[in-house]
């Protein structure tokens, strides 16, 4: 919540989650709208071109997990995605 007093004043760089689509990784993940992804494998991303770069990378590696660090409201979370790749 933007009026939330213990975020006031505090920059978050980061990307917004505007929508999840059902079945997606971001899905799976619980990611949600309102959510804001701070890094993608230990690589902060501040815009939606650096996550789309830190995401095509993941997608050129095919790792067997992925690691994000987000804020979820007031609090930060690391989640772990394990994608299968097809």
């Amino acid at each position: 919540d933007q009026d939330d007093p213990r975020l006031s004043g505090q920059a978050v760089a980061g990307v917004l989650v505007e929508s999840v689509s059902q079945g997606s990784w971001a899905a799976i993940a619980r990611l949600a709208v309102g959510d804001i992804i701070l890094s993608v494998e230990g690589h902060p991303v501040a815009s939606v071109d650096e996550l789309a770069a830190r995401m095509k990378d993941v997608a050129a590696r095919r790792p067997t997990s992925v690691v994000m660090h987000l804020r979820k409201g007031v609090r930060t979370a690391f989640i772990e995605i394990k994608p299968s790749w097809r």
